[in-house]
């Protein structure tokens, strides 16, 4: 395979610094309620302060790429109820759906 040229590895350095990647995040209520309603509730830390030392330096990870990575807040009751409407399991995977795609509706 080709490797791409330098003009491409320079737009789509830039195209990933102009986009916007939302993390999910929760405050210690809506974090305690989407775990108990989640059906991968293992692999959820044993606490929301566990939860949140992890989440920040992850965020900051992510954010040391150039990613301009964003807090989303998850309600639970808006993400259970997505779930039902759309069929789909609270897991780790519809989560990050929910989160992409209601963050563009938060950014307008």
């Amino acid at each position: 395979m080709k490797k791409p040229s330098l003009m491409d590895r320079l737009r789509l350095k830039k195209a990933t610094r102009n986009s916007v990647v939302g993390v999910g995040w929760y405050d210690e209520n809506n974090w305690e309620r989407v775990k108990l309603a989640a059906t991968d509730s293992e692999i959820f830390e044993t606490s929301y302060s566990e939860w949140l030392e992890i989440a920040l330096a992850a965020l900051s990870d992510i954010r040391k790429t150039g990613i301009n990575a964003v807090q989303f807040y998850i309600v639970a009751d808006e993400l259970i109820t997505w779930c039902q409407v759309n069929e789909k399991p609270n897991n780790a995977v519809y989560r990050a759906e929910f989160v992409a795609e209601k963050l563009p509706l938060k950014l307008n």
